[in-house]
């Protein structure tokens, strides 16, 4: 009973984990290109 009392806490636990790292990843990689994209407007 545990084990199918745990599985879907477990299941959403990693999903929640899965999509907090999606968002950051995110985040960061939309903060990267914005900063390209400001220091090339600049250099240019």
């Amino acid at each position: 009973m545990p084990i199918g009392l745990n599985g879907p806490a477990i299941a959403g636990h990693t999903i929640g984990a899965g999509i907090v790292l999606v968002t950051t990843i995110l985040g960061r990689l939309s903060s990267c290109l914005a900063s390209r994209r400001e220091t090339g407007l600049t250099d240019r």
